[in-house]
């Protein structure tokens, strides 16, 4: 078996959607906030 670990742009948009969306709902609650690195 070999696995190919490497990002499509595909898996960062998705992550980048994702982070943001957790930030968005940790501000509403009022849990914290969460900040992307440029390099994403």
């Amino acid at each position: 078996m070999r696995l190919d670990w490497r990002l499509t742009d595909f898996d960062t948009r998705t992550l980048v959607q994702a982070t943001r969306t957790l930030g968005r709902n940790l501000g509403i609650s009022g849990e914290g906030r969460l900040r992307l690195d440029e390099w994403l």
